[in-house]
Order: structure tokens, then C-alpha cells, then sequence
């Protein structure tokens, strides 16, 4: 299995965003944690998260840069 939802969430799915990269080589995903969102992103290749985390984000918006260089993100 690629990405199980109840591995952070076992009680529900608390996802606020989720996207792949344009050329699907990355996964970005958003989750509750308590009253804050993190952000991780994931290999799909490889299906292991980068050690690169987001965390204490009240709320976001993420999206890819057309050539995978990298992503956007809009904290409100």
C-alpha cells in the first residue's frame, strides 16, 4: 500500500491537503495534529517521507511548481 490515512489518523481521516507532483514522482500530504496541520512530503518511488517536515500551520494551501523544482504553500 502506497499511503494508509489511518497511519496518522487512526481515528479518521484529518487530511487537509494532498497532491503529486506534475510528473507524479512526489506526494505532498497535510494532517491534524492536535490544533495544528503538518506537512510531509513522500517518495512515490520508494513510498519513505523526506526528512523535511512543516509543522504548527493553523491552515494551507499547497501546490506543485510545473517543473517539480519545488512547491508553493499559502498559510492562513
Amino acid at each position: 500500500m502506497f499511503f494508509d490515512f489511518r497511519e496518522h489518523s487512526p481515528n479518521g481521516p484529518f487530511f487537509n491537503e494532498w497532491s503529486f507532483s506534475d510528473d507524479g514522482s512526489l506526494f505532498i500530504y497535510t494532517y491534524v495534529e492536535s490544533d495544528f496541520l503538518t506537512t510531509k512530503i513522500r517518495k512515490v518511488d520508494s513510498g519513505k517521507d523526506c526528512d523535511e517536515v512543516m509543522t504548527s500551520m493553523k491552515a494551507s494551501v499547497v501546490t506543485w511548481a510545473h517543473d517539480n523544482t519545488g512547491f508553493f504553500y499559502f498559510v492562513r
